[in-house]
């Protein structure tokens, strides 16, 4: 034993030799039991900031080790216990960044799976959005809800929004939530809608750890909602409730326009004096983030998907198998047939007026040009150019109806006043879409003149 005494030099040497100079960073942490330095002596890192970029350069790592190359499918298909791939939980959790690399290395996998294109888009789907899961987590339908908390531009100021109660959470009587933070924060929960006093800021930061109260980086949001839509078939899928992407977006955008019309940049903030009773040690972490700007996120993704010919298709066909179950049946009678032609658009009739009535005149320019592209570009084409027709058609019948809705509302009347300007300028808009589309729509409003008559 003694002589294993001259060997302890040799003992002393190996933590230098195996142990990696990492440790000896000063932002690891790790150097502490060494230098004998106590942890509360130590400043934390940063705000955050480079865990952040640390934790992204270790992602990128993974994903571009050779180590792992083997397995790297069972791990980006691999579920947690929400049933979210590692590229939806990023979404879910608003890191952007890291869902770009798990997309990259998606990819990747996927092309060097097999050479049919078939396969591949199967092996990408199993670690972008698999088969099994829930309709409403799509990551396309996540990344477009993950706007930030309306009391992050509103503070304490009181506006006029949708406000929601939660009973799960306790958000009841004076206490409220906004529409950000009932799709997000309270997602499953006995969350409805209250129909008085629409007048309120949010209290979800009071009262629960609110998810959106971080907007994550909308550069990178914008480049994966792109990815989404060019490198898979997200955007046609509908959700649990059969709605369309496009119809939440233009759903959303119409409420945000009007609720933000409100936002004043330079007026004084309010300090939140809490509704609830709370501990008056408990400090209100997020009041610095009360200043910042409305979300515009969905503006920008609406007309990214309005330049989408297949998001549009699904859109405008939404509810058309039924009425193709009931036209290839005996039908006898005109009239049945021109009812048949007009079943199945409740969905597609909502997307109509919500374009039409509360969003900005170049959404739907936007949406006439891919129209009119599609129906161009497919000339030479004969099936194609059919199903183009098909869909441009719907469309038209549905602005018709809207159309004629809102003549009769605006109709003068012997108890009626003169309509004002916000009721005729939505019929100045179903007149411009007759107009860019004259030829299809020369042909749908005699068939629906006929039909009224």
């Amino acid at each position: 034993m003694e002589e294993g005494g001259a060997a302890v030099p040799a003992v002393a040497q190996i933590p230098s030799l195996s142990w990696p100079p990492e440790p000896l960073d000063p932002t690891s942490g790790d150097e502490d039991s060494i230098l004998g330095v106590k942890s509360k002596d130590k400043l934390p890192v940063s705000d955050g900031q480079e865990r952040r970029t640390a934790a992204l350069a270790s992602l990128k790592l993974i994903c571009e080790s050779p180590v792992f190359a083997n397995h790297l499918e069972s791990l980006l298909a691999g579920l947690d216990a929400q049933s979210n791939t590692p590229f939806m939980g990023s979404v879910v959790h608003r890191a952007y960044p890291a869902s770009l690399v798990l997309m990259d290395a998606a990819s990747r996998v996927a092309r060097e799976s097999s050479h049919h294109s078939e396969t591949q888009k199967t092996t990408l789907m199993s670690m972008i959005y698999p088969a099994t899961s829930h309709a409403n987590s799509s990551p396309l339908h996540v990344i477009c809800c993950n706007d930030t908390c309306s009391f992050t531009w509103t503070g304490a100021e009181h506006i006029n929004q949708d406000i929601f109660e939660c009973r799960t959470c306790g958000l009841t009587e004076s206490l409220c939530c906004c529409t950000e933070c009932a799709r997000v924060c309270h997602k499953g929960h006995d969350c409805k809608l209250k129909r008085t006093s629409p007048t309120a800021y949010c209290d979800c930061w009071e009262k629960c750890k609110c998810k959106s109260l971080i907007a994550g980086h909308q550069g990178a949001r914008f480049d994966v909602l792109c990815r989404l839509i060019s490198e898979t078939d997200l955007a046609t899928k509908p959700n649990s409730r059969d709605e369309n992407i496009l119809l939440f977006l233009v759903q959303t955008v119409g409420r945000q326009m009007v609720e933000q019309r409100q936002y004043r940049p330079t007026r004084p903030r309010k300090t939140a004096s809490r509704k609830s009773t709370a501990p008056a040690d408990s400090a209100d972490p997020e009041m610095p983030d009360h200043d910042l700007e409305p979300p515009r996120f969905c503006r920008r993704a609406l007309e990214r998907l309005l330049n989408d010919w297949p998001a549009v298709s699904a859109m405008l066909s939404t509810g058309s198998k039924l009425s193709q179950a009931s036209a290839t049946g005996p039908t006898v009678y005109e009239d049945q047939a021109f009812l048949a032609s007009q079943s199945g658009t409740a969905l597609l009739d909502k997307f109509s007026h919500c374009l039409l009535v509360k969003c900005s005149a170049e959404m739907l320019d936007t949406l006439l040009t891919t129209l009119i592209r599609q129906l161009q570009t497919t000339t030479q084409d004969v099936t194609k150019q059919a199903d183009a027709k098909v869909v441009v058609r719907r469309f038209v019948r549905s602005v018709a109806r809207i159309f004629v809705a809102l003549s009769i509302e605006t109709a003068p009347g012997q108890n009626k006043k003169k309509s004002p300007a916000s009721a005729v300028q939505p019929l100045q808009r179903c007149k411009r879409v007759f107009q860019a589309i004259i030829n299809l729509s020369i042909e749908e409003l005699c068939e629906t003149g006929n039909a009224l008559l």
